[in-house]
């Protein structure tokens, strides 16, 4: 392994020594490093962070007072993380030269806000010039107009390019069936040189070096995580033979060390199955919806509202268990009053979304709508591992467990770039609705398993535990279904449609009414617009019902993902809603 802050020794080379300085996975800083050689000093990604550029110009300042050398700045790629900070390094003393891929080159030429990831940081692009650049084309000059033109004392032509094609054994499905490589490789002096892959997928420019045993990966191994699949210059092709060139060095090369843009690196078997595993995460992503400014503002304000519905979800629980835990205590059930307040961590939860609420009240009117994204994105997969629905299913109903579930499935599938429409499914809704209602009017107990329940002490108090914490919403409420007349297909996920219908019959309920109509009709294409499938849901006996601002936006944005409609549709002062649906057309098939 390498230490982070001193100089290592890079084992398989005749004398470059390393001083990483790693980071912490982030939006706006990478990890960095700087090599020495008896011929010249190099870094590769000097960062986004002005401070650590700093540290990285005095290491260098201090090399340099020891002896006079050149310095090479080598860029993985060109998002502004992994250099936006180096012009300090550019001036006197240091000198330093830029080397990076020639797409790199367009990128800090144009000053380009799509391909740098500016778009999503709210953050200019400077304009450097670089000195040489990797993989042209055949034949072209490889040195930067008006830039310095040569490497090393070297023309940058005297580069070494080699091309493999590699069929690999047939125990590895997780491999393409070929796999093309192409090595530049860099004479660095004293014997010892770079292997420079051209790996692109998570951008168009990125890079991989190999320098003794150490293989250096830059962001490959998170572009397909979720907020960074999808992002400008990201291709999963290009991403799938980049993680095969990858195997292909670690199967073909002596390596004993790859080091991520991010983080700690990994010994090369852990790599290996880490890359697989990357592979495999790919293949399930399929087809995304590529991460452009609209779609990053959409996502933010959709935390916003799915974070606030979790609120509300988490106050429900929490006092459920309250209730419980209140009985039981009044039974003399002591301790197994305090195991039900164990059931779920409602102190943490509570803290989580406090703290998502300030985040969220800071970002606002912020340019940097990456980094609260990436924020939100934490904070959900904070919740959800405090959420557990296998602990909670015998004290709330499998629709709400359902409900709380989908709430963080869906907004991680959001910034995955998940197609939802690759998720439908035809299913008949007239059935789907009747199924539904006459599930929410059903009671969930049996007599007579709370009769055997009283064989077990255990048993007994899960089952009266139970029924203390049923909510009876639905018992006093008359619904109405009024179904189409004909069968009526339609296109979506059917759970999730039935999920927000009764998070809607819910807070209906909760507020009053006594009376719900529900009626299901397909209204036939016209010359203006196309067939369409309409749920009504009418409230009686709670006329000027206002439903919140939070739940509305949640039914729509959902609805919205799966291209359906949620809207208001009231009707003469009566509280009134439409589930909107594209019917099951016979050619789609």
């Amino acid at each position: 392994m390498i230490e982070s802050g001193v100089w290592n020794r890079i084992p398989g080379t005749f004398g470059v020594r390393l001083y990483p300085i790693l980071r912490k996975p982030c939006i706006v800083c990478s990890s960095s490093f700087i090599f020495r050689t008896p011929d010249q000093i190099m870094i590769l990604d000097p960062g986004g962070d002005p401070a650590q550029v700093e540290q990285i110009e005095k290491i260098v300042k201090e090399t340099l007072r020891e002896q006079e050398l050149p310095v090479h700045i080598y860029l993985t790629h060109t998002h502004l993380d992994h250099f936006h900070a180096l012009s300090r390094l550019l001036g006197e003393p240091v000198n330093a030269r830029i080397i990076c891929h020639r797409e790199s080159l367009e990128v800090l030429q144009r000053q380009d806000e799509y391909h740098s990831l500016a778009y999503l940081l709210g953050i200019q692009v400077p304009r450097y010039d670089v000195h040489a650049y990797l993989f042209g084309t055949p034949g072209e000059q490889k040195e930067s107009t008006g830039a310095g033109k040569c490497v090393n004392g070297r023309q940058i032509e005297a580069i070494r390019t080699e091309a493999f094609e590699e069929t690999p054994p047939a125990d590895r499905n997780d491999r393409a069936k070929e796999v093309s490589i192409r090595i530049e490789t860099v004479d660095i002096g004293s014997g010892d040189s770079i292997e420079v892959l051209h790996t692109p997928g998570h951008s168009v420019d990125s890079l991989s070096f190999r320098i003794g045993e150490y293989l250096f990966v830059g962001d490959l191994p998170f572009a397909v995580e979720p907020g960074i699949a999808g992002v400008g210059g990201w291709d999963s092709e290009a991403l799938a033979a980049s993680i095969d060139s990858i195997f292909w060095m670690l199967e073909n090369r002596i390596v004993s060390l790859v080091v991520p843009g991010h983080g700690n690196p990994w010994p090369a078997p852990a790599a290996l199955e880490i890359f697989a595993g990357i592979r495999k995460k790919l293949d399930r992503l399929g087809n995304i919806v590529l991460l452009d400014k609209e779609r990053l503002n959409h996502l933010v304000h959709y935390a916003d509202v799915l974070l606030e519905e979790a609120s509300v979800i988490f106050s429900i629980l929490a006092g459920r268990l309250l209730k419980v835990h209140h009985f039981l205590d009044e039974l003399g059930e002591e301790e197994s009053a305090r195991n039900v307040m164990q059931l779920m961590e409602l102190d943490k939860a509570d803290m989580i979304i406090h703290e998502f609420n300030d985040l969220m009240e800071k970002a606002r009117g912020e340019e940097s709508r990456a980094h609260t994204l990436h924020k939100a994105l934490q904070f959900v997969n904070k919740l959800n591992a405090v959420f557990k629905p296998e602990r909670l299913g015998h004290l709330v109903s499998p629709s709400f467990l359902q409900i709380t579930t989908s709430l963080f499935t869906d907004f991680i599938n959001s910034i995955y770039g998940v197609s939802f429409g690759n998720q439908e499914v035809v299913f008949n809704l007239n059935e789907a609705v009747a199924k539904l209602l006459a599930g929410l009017k059903k009671s969930p107990f049996c007599d007579r398993t709370y009769f055997d329940s009283v064989e077990s002490d255990e048993g007994f108090i899960r089952e009266l535990s139970a029924r203390i914490a049923y909510n009876r919403l639905f018992d006093d409420v008359k619904i109405d279904f009024l179904p189409a007349l004909e069968k009526v297909d339609a296109k979506m996920e059917p759970t999730v449609l039935e999920d927000l219908l009764t998070s809607l019959l819910e807070e209906l309920a909760a507020s009053g009414a006594r009376h719900l109509e529900i009626l299901c009709e397909e209204t036939p294409s016209t010359a203006n617009a196309p067939s369409k499938i309409v749920l009504v849901v009418k409230a009686h006996g709670i006329d000027g019902f206002e439903i919140s601002g939070h739940r509305e936006e949640y039914l729509r944005l959902t609805m919205n993902n799966y291209g359906a409609i949620f809207r208001k549709a009231p009707e003469h002062g009566r509280a009134a809603f439409a589930f909107e649906l594209r019917p099951f057309e016979p050619e789609e098939v």
